[in-house]
């Protein structure tokens, strides 16, 4: 009897860590599914903050926290450890699963507090202004490289430097003056005029100017030989510089030499070493630039590594040809741009550097996002593989910015449009395909029925403050295949029957509204291949999706919904999901079982 205590005791030792073991064994695989699906939330909140952290610098010329900047730091080493953790898990080492099964099951507790932490970051915490400078080199760019050019800067830099002009107005032609931007609002007077009234003196650069204002409505102090602040303003129109008493600087074309020069270096200058080719079929080429850096760089892109002779004619004869069918010089400037544009060929191509206008100007556009919309509107289909599908859209990417079409940001994540290659996008995407695009405007009404025409492609009203759709609309759209809403935070609730004429529907992004409910007419787009709910934190209710066999991406992270939506195991396509509601109930077991986890 004397043994039956320590017996019991030893197993009360032993068995509670052996259970422990025999689960992380046996449940390994289930674990590693949880591991990577709380992972994808968090790297979505990692975008979502890089986003944000973008704009700040674009627009605001902030930098990231000490903490945000550490948060980030961490998720990427929590990204590449998962990935080690995985190909530990794919080796399928049978005394290793235990083993494993622990090390995943404290990274899930460690991916989740971060996700909590990302979630706590506000406007405030997430960015830091840049130390006080007593002074600021202005950046120079290449498509500005020239004799003429240098003379302008320097006339621009000693009157900056001296006491007699306070105001100085940069005027050219489109695709000519390139200089920093500062955003001013009327809705930001107060805080941009004691922003500036605590610097004392200033310089404030206000770049691509259409028209005229009172700078005191905004907020500006008004530059004078007394305060010592500056005013530099660039616009295509000299009557803007008259308008607002600015000496006026006009910026030239840039002379043949300079044009060559510039395209040179764009194109690669071993191109004169190829012997099929003359100087005077490059010289001709340059020539229908007309002078414009802007169009001289995207025209290069195109050519660069082309070497056949006949190409080059052929190049000649195209831009010739689409110059003589244009009259006026605005016109001949996006003529040359669009070039650029008709020579892709792909018509796939074409269509993938069109969907980029359907961002806002300036917009700091993430790759991943990007790619994600060209796969659901069917741009990608000649490969099947998911991953094969991703490179192809990274090969697409680099393709389009080789091309100078879209630009490298700061942050390898993310590409940009020049304003001028967005309005050129505009142009053409005002006739066919037909798209409306009222993106980052601003906007707190919604566009009226009549501004709905039937041949509408696309359509981004992103990045406004909408906040209610009319009860009554449902806009016969029946070849609408991507409606961007996402960002409208005001946004509440969309009639039941808004969606119901919309039958070929691919793209719906919802997300960052503050919607409750999403209509039922949503279960009838068959079509549809990405809907995108992300961050609707009041969202309670999604109806069927039995019907939508074409879904390949759902986004519900961060909403509010107790239970999954019905008809989800119908949904044999589906390959992204990204899912977490506080207060969701249950997870239907065999949902997930043919579900690709995309990190």
């Amino acid at each position: 009897m004397d043994l039956i205590g320590p017996i019991i005791e030893i197993f009360k030792c032993v068995c509670p860590p052996l259970c422990k073991y025999v689960q992380y064994h046996r449940k390994l695989d289930d674990k590693m599914n949880d591991l990577k699906r709380e992972l994808q939330g968090l790297n979505k909140k990692k975008q979502d903050i890089e986003v944000k952290l973008s704009r700040a610098k674009l627009e605001q010329g902030k930098k990231p926290s000490n903490e945000v900047n550490h948060w980030l730091g961490n998720v990427e080493r929590i990204d590449n450890e998962v990935k080690s953790i995985e190909k530990e898990v794919n080796k399928r080492k049978y005394f290793a699963r235990a083993r494993l099964g622990k090390n995943v099951e404290e990274k899930i507790q460690e991916v989740e507090k971060y996700h909590h932490d990302g979630r706590s970051f506000t406007a405030e915490n997430l960015v830091s202004d840049d130390p006080p400078t007593s002074g600021r080199m202005l950046p120079t760019t290449e498509t500005l490289a020239g004799k003429k050019t240098e003379e302008i800067v320097e006339e621009i830099w000693v009157d900056l430097m001296g006491d007699k002009v306070s105001k100085i107005g940069v005027w050219g032609m489109g695709g000519i003056e390139r200089l920093p931007a500062t955003e001013s609002k009327e809705g930001r007077a107060a805080m941009i005029l004691g922003m500036l009234k605590a610097k004392g003196r200033f310089v404030l650069i206000l770049d691509d100017m259409w028209e005229a204002f009172r700078l005191e409505e905004v907020g500006i102090p008004e530059p004078s030989e007394e305060n010592g602040c500056k005013l530099v303003i660039t616009t295509r129109f000299v009557g803007v510089c008259r308008s607002m008493e600015c000496k006026e600087v006009r910026v030239q074309t840039l002379s043949k030499e300079e044009a060559l020069n510039l395209f040179l270096d764009k194109v690669g200058n071993n191109i004169l070493e190829i012997p099929t080719l003359n100087k005077e079929i490059i010289n001709s080429v340059v020539e229908e630039c007309a002078g414009l850096p802007l169009a001289i760089v995207t025209v290069a892109g195109c050519m660069r590594g082309v070497d056949e002779i006949h190409e080059w004619r052929n190049v000649l004869n195209e831009l010739r040809g689409r110059l003589r069918s244009l009259n006026d010089v605005d016109t001949k400037v996006f003529g040359r741009l669009e070039f650029s544009y008709h020579r892709l060929k792909d018509e796939k191509l074409q269509q993938c550097f069109l969907y980029c206008a359907l961002y806002p100007e300036d917009f700091p556009i993430l790759k991943e996002e990007l790619i994600d919309y060209w796969i659901a509107e069917g741009f990608i289909e000649e490969v099947e593989d998911v991953q094969a599908k991703n490179d192809r859209g990274h090969t697409i990417l680099n393709r389009l910015v080789n091309c100078c079409l879209l630009e490298r940001a700061e942050d390898g994540s993310f590409v940009k449009m020049h304003d001028l290659i967005r309005d050129m996008a505009l142009r053409i995407t005002s006739k066919s395909p037909l798209f409306m695009v009222k993106a980052g405007l601003r906007l707190l009404k919604f566009p009226g029925e009549q501004e709905w025409e039937e041949n509408l492609e696309r359509v981004s009203l992103m990045e406004n403050g909408i906040e209610e759709i009319p009860s009554n609309m449902s806009p016969h759209c029946d070849i609408l295949s991507t409606l961007l809403l996402q960002r409208n935070e005001n946004l509440q609730r969309i009639p039941e029957c808004f969606f119901a004429h919309m039958y070929g529907l691919k793209v719906l992004n919802l997300s960052f509204t503050n919607i409750e409910v999403l209509p039922s007419s949503v279960s009838d787009l068959t079509n549809l291949r990405s809907l995108l709910l992300g961050m609707c934190e009041n969202l309670e209710r999604v109806p069927s999706l039995a019907k939508l066999l074409a879904l390949q991406y759902l986004d519900l992270e961060a909403t509010w919904i107790e239970e999954v939506p019905e008809g989800m195991e119908m949904l044999e396509n589906l390959s992204h999901l990204y899912l977490s509601s506080p207060p969701l109930k249950k997870f239907p077991t065999g949902i997930l079982s043919e579900i690709i986890f995309w990190e």
